[in-house]
């Protein structure tokens, strides 16, 4: 058998006004034509089977018929030889494939064919279901029990969880990458769970004994250090009767980078700058430390090395706004405090705060009713004169439909 070829020499010898027979790639890279007496000469099909091949001017088939090279694959047996090509993930099927490409004497008989991974590489079709349908979630969950598969949903939050410490404690390194999630569950699950269908199976049987068995842990996620906390950087900013939500970006060089107090539009105009650049406490070690960075030279020379002296001062320093005591700016207090540790002449003046890092300083994020961004600021009085009109527009539609209409929190 053959497949006709020969396609771009056909449209080369027609643009020279010669007529010239289809050509065949054959057997072990045989190129030949059809008999100019056969039947199939005139109009040639996309495959022939001949029984004799006879050279003269040139190589030709003879005693020729049509044929689909599919029917040699069963027949070949052992002869056929096989090819796998372009592994990847289905959704859909919730398996992994790959393009099979099956030759006969070098003759393509199937050009491409998708088939089920695992039947060629069940090694390789685990760790594609490991990595897309589990640690990617590339899968339709929705349509599980979500009692037997809530490890799914809790192993999501964990990640998110531990995810948000790291924006918190500006860290690359609390969150263990993929690679740790795919080793716990490659470590849990059976050989012959290639695909979405064979782990359902084999996870309704151990659910019974192992409810646990896929749940991870904190320790199962931390990286190398074993160690992350976020103590000093809470989720709420209490000023007066209001609580404001706190989020955390680690993120250097953007705007927001930092500390981003989240206040409803509702709540901006009232809203006092006062206490905020006290930062929060797992931040406010660091602020001393730039701060002290800015003093003038003459100044400065007091206070090296300064991390050491941001220590000292911070463990002299009152209870910050948390507490929800009144504190005067936190320039004057350090000021003050440096001052009495070293009888150096340091005023609030003496400090650049604009040399101050900007993730030092707190982002104020206006938000409407949905929690959709209206604006932000590193300067608190700005955000309010810039959003005055549409934060009125607020407060009076707040008023407009009744107390059980109105925000509590941000």
């Amino acid at each position: 058998s053959s497949g006709r070829g020969g396609a771009g020499t056909q449209r080369e010898a027609e643009r020279r006004g010669r007529r010239q027979q289809a050509e065949f790639a054959g057997a072990r890279n045989t190129r030949f034509v059809v008999f100019p007496g056969s039947a199939l000469a005139k109009k040639p099909p996309a495959a022939i089977m001949a029984a004799e091949l006879v050279e003269t001017s040139r190589l030709f088939a003879r005693t020729a018929a049509a044929i689909d090279p599919a029917w040699a694959e069963q027949l070949a047996g052992p002869l056929a030889k096989r090819s796998y090509s372009s592994p990847r993930w289905e959704r859909r099927q919730g398996s992994a494939v790959a393009d099979e490409k099956v030759l006969l004497f070098g003759v393509p008989i199937i050009p491409k064919r998708r088939i089920q991974l695992a039947r060629v590489d069940s090694a390789l079709a685990r760790e594609l279901f490991v990595r897309h349908a589990l640690v990617e979630e590339d899968w339709d969950w929705n349509r599980l029990d979500k009692r037997l598969f809530a490890f799914v949903r809790r192993n999501r939050e964990l990640r998110r969880e531990l995810g948000e410490l790291e924006e918190r404690t500006r860290r690359r390194d609390v969150l263990a990458g993929d690679e740790a999630v795919v080793a716990f569950y490659e470590q849990r699950l059976p050989a012959d769970a290639t695909d979405a269908r064979a782990f359902e199976r084999w996870w309704r049987r151990e659910h019974r004994t192992h409810p646990d068995l896929l749940t991870m842990t904190r320790a199962d996620l931390l990286g190398e250090d074993g160690v992350a906390t976020d103590d000093g950087l809470p989720d709420r900013w209490r000023q007066g009767d209001q609580t404001l939500t706190l989020r955390y970006r680690f993120e250097p060089g953007a705007d927001d980078d930092g500390v981003i107090v989240q206040v409803p539009l509702v709540l901006l105009p009232r809203l006092e700058p006062t206490g905020f650049d006290w930062q929060v406490p797992g931040f406010r070690d660091e602020l001393i430390t730039a701060m002290l960075r800015t003093l003038p030279k003459v100044l400065r020379r007091q206070v090296v090395p300064a991390a050491e002296w941001a220590a000292k001062v911070a463990a002299e320093l009152p209870a910050g706004p948390e507490s929800g005591e009144a504190r005067a700016p936190f320039d004057e207090t350090v000021a003050g405090v440096v001052k009495r540790l070293t009888y150096a002449p340091v005023t609030a003046g003496d400090f650049d705060i604009d040399r101050v890092p900007p993730h030092l300083r707190v982002t104020f994020r206006a938000v409407d009713e949905h929690g959709r961004p209206a604006g932000d600021d590193k300067d608190l009085v700005s955000l309010q004169s810039r959003l005055a009109e549409r934060a009125g527009r607020a407060v009076a539609s707040t008023f407009s439909v009744g107390p059980a209409a109105r925000p509590g929190r941000g």
